[in-house]
This record gives structure tokens, sequence and C-alpha cells, in this order.
């Protein structure tokens, strides 16, 4: 089976839910039987109700005090949008309580229009407390009076948090449109993300730069334009990750020498950056590489394909490439979402199918490790998810507290008041 998923360039931010929801459903049944299980105590720590936020998607982030912070991609504001589909998207923080509860707070609610709209990233913080992230529409009445997407800061104050827009894409020639993936800062205070798509000449997407400037604003810079070629990726769905010499790296969706998704590295030098293509996925099944990238401390890149884990090792000034675990058989295989590495270099995600036949017959998703042995990767399964209030469809990453709990969200399940749920928050504990 061959998917090709590529959303025309003047799209409804709907489509962009459409195709990650159907990529995801598509290619379940491609990845691995499973694997042992694993005694985890998993627990909901808060169901999501449509009109305070529905539909969790990013990965989530913790502050010092140990609070969670995330979106959702759906719910708030209900009448959001130009035909009201059922809510623009929220910011929220959860509180640990005293009696082990956790108390949920908006911290706000986007209306679309000028306004961002359908936040798929998680969001980050700065040294001083405030929350930046994007939301892949919204920001002008363009689009249908939708729009192309933002990037936005929330900053805390007595009377709550104040959104601040610092870009809405899609303004001139050139810029970017739809920002799905999350963002990150460097260590000058500078954040970069990508666009899935763009206004030409950079209709296939962009990596861009927000530098703050003097005037209190904020400063895009596109450092690169993807163009479609051959020799180019096409359609950057992940976020990006920086390696200790100051080079980007990341994937393209689809793309590159065989039209199947690459791998790319932006390297700075004299103020410009030069893409090198550090790997073009082969012809045939998948793989499309939507996922982002996680490094470990030796500088392996890991990621996620329609049916494998794959390493890439630097090599006499190369990489070379190795899936580390595959195996399409059986009738409820995981198909991986995301990965987190932690200190000893074990990967720890989020997936598709698992155990349970109740959630469209091929399973509601599931939490895994794969724990690098002397003979190669193991995988177990830590938690199969059973829909309903136990959640269902964990799309987004998972987040470790200091203790080796681990903390994600699932986009279905939990209150009904959702077709198919409005999603939890929830944490394992090994």
């Amino acid at each position: 089976m061959s998917v090709h998923l590529a959303i025309p360039r003047r799209f409804s931010p709907s489509l962009v839910q459409t195709w990650l929801v159907q990529a995801v459903a598509m290619i379940w049944v491609a990845f691995f039987l499973l694997a042992p299980s694993w005694a985890a105590t998993k627990k909901t720590l808060y169901t999501f109700e449509k009109r305070q936020g529905a539909h969790p998607w990013g990965t989530m982030v913790f502050d010092s005090a140990g609070n969670l912070y995330g979106t959702t991609q759906a719910g708030g504001v209900i009448t959001c949008g130009p035909d009201g589909r059922g809510g623009c998207g929220a910011v929220f923080q959860l509180a640990p309580q005293p009696d082990g509860t956790w108390k949920y707070l908006d911290l706000y609610k986007f209306a679309g229009g000028t306004d961002g709209a359908e936040p798929y990233a998680g969001v980050i913080f700065d040294a001083a407390g405030n929350l930046y992230g994007t939301t892949a529409a919204g920001g002008d009445d363009q689009n249908g009076g939708f729009g192309y997407g933002t990037v936005f800061e929330l900053s805390p104050g007595a009377g709550g948090w104040t959104e601040t827009l610092l870009h809405t894409f899609a303004l001139q020639s050139g810029d970017g449109e739809a920002p799905v993936a999350p963002l990150i800062f460097d260590q000058s205070g500078n954040l970069y993300g990508t666009t899935y798509q763009g206004v030409n000449p950079c209709g296939y997407g962009t990596v861009f730069q927000l530098s703050p400037n003097l005037q209190g604003g904020w400063t895009e810079d596109r450092l690169h334009c993807f163009s479609g070629a051959n020799s180019d990726g096409t359609y950057p769905a992940a976020g990006l990750i920086f390696d200790d010499a100051g080079n980007l790296y990341s994937t393209s969706y689809i793309g590159g020498a065989n039209d199947n998704g690459t791998v790319f590295q932006l390297a700075p030098s004299g103020g410009t950056w030069t893409e090198n293509i550090i790997y073009n996925f082969p012809k045939g099944y998948g793989p499309y590489p939507y996922p982002s990238l996680v490094s470990d401390k030796n500088g392996n890149l890991y990621g996620l394909t329609y049916g494998t884990v794959y390493e890439l090792t630097p090599s006499g000034g190369g990489w070379t490439y190795a899936t580390i675990y595959t195996d399409p058989t059986g009738p409820h295989g995981i198909f991986p979402n995301n990965l987190v590495i932690d200190q000893a270099g074990n990967l720890y995600g989020t997936a598709e199918g698992g155990a349970s036949s109740n959630c469209h017959k091929g399973g509601c998703g599931a939490v895994f490790k794969l724990t690098h042995r002397k003979k190669g990767w193991r995988l177990t399964v830590i938690h199969n998810f059973r829909g309903g209030p136990d959640g269902a469809n964990p799309y987004g990453g998972l987040v470790m507290d200091q203790h080796g709990n681990l903390y994600g969200t699932t986009y279905y399940g939990g209150e009904n008041e959702c077709v198919g749920g409005c999603g939890v928050v929830f944490e394992i504990t090994p």
C-alpha cells in the first residue's frame, strides 16, 4: 500500500486535521505485532469538555513548579470559525493538588479571524515564564475568513494571561502557511519553526526564524524555502532540533529524490543557511516521515516513518541509516506517533493500534518503550488504551518528569460531548 498525502496550497484548515487523522488511520495496521507488556499504572488526570478545550494534539510541557501546560486543537470558543466548527482551540494548565488530583485552568481560548485558531503543536517557555506556540489557522480574514496561521505569545499577569501575536503568516510573498509543528528557542532567544505550505516561491513549505527587534516586535526571516524539486524536500510537518554546533535538523513529509520524504540539515554560515539532505527515504511502501526527530548525547538522530523506527548515525562526514525496529505482521500492530528519549538512551512513544479492538476494530492506541540491548532494540508495550474514559488515539508526544513518570494526551476518549470523546490527559507510572 502506498500513501501519498498532499494538501492543496490554498486549503481550509479543517483539511489539515483531515490529512493528519487520515494519515494515522490509514496505516496503523502496518506496524509491529504486540510486544511484551509492562506492569505500569495509568491514571487519567483530566477529561476535556468541549467549552474548555477539546482534542489535544501537541506535546505538553512542565514548568519549574511541576504544572503541565498544553493546547487543544478544538473546543473553547464553540462558535469560532466561518462554519462554527466546534471551537478554535485553547491553551490550558494542569496544576497538581495536595490530594493527588490535578486542577484545570483555562489560560486562553482562541477566537479565529484576526486571532489564531487550531493549535496543533504544544507550547514552550522562555526564561521569563512566557509561553510561545503556533496556530495552524487564523490570524486574518484570508482563506475564507480563517487565515493561514500565527505565532503567539502568552504572558502571565495579575489578571490572567495576555496573548500577543508575534507573526501572522501568508501576508507577504514567500511567507509560510499552516505551522503545525512546535517551536524551539536558540540561546539568543530567537524562535525557529516550520510551515507545512507557503506562498510562492515557497509553496511547499518553509523553515523560519523570528527574532525580537528594537521596536518591541519580532522580525521573520525565512531560512529555507522548499521548492518541490527532486533535490529538495516537500511539506515539512515536523519541528526542528539543534545540534551542539548550531545546525538545525528535521524531516519533510514527502519530496526528495524518491518523493518519499527526507531528513535534512540546515547549516548556518555567514548569515545564511545551507540545506543538506542527509537521507532520502527509498521508494516503495511508506515511509513518509511525519514526526519530529530526537537526538541522543552522541549526536545520533532517531525518527519514525509509516512502519519503522530508524536511527541516523554520523559517520565519516556523512550519515548511516539503520532501521532499529519494524514488524509489519499481526492483526493489532501499533503505529508510532512520536518519540521522546531519556538520559539512558531509551526511547518512549505513543502509537495507534494496540491490543484493544474496540476503537474502529484496530485498537485505541498505546504507549511503548524501546530499550537498546546487545542484540538490538526491544519494544515493550507500557499501556494499551481501551477507549471511553481511558482515552483513545494518543496523537501527541510524551513528557517525562524527574521521577520517570510519563504524561501525555489522547485526541479522543473521555467525555462523549465530542464525537468519539473530547480527549484526556494521562499519567503513566512505571
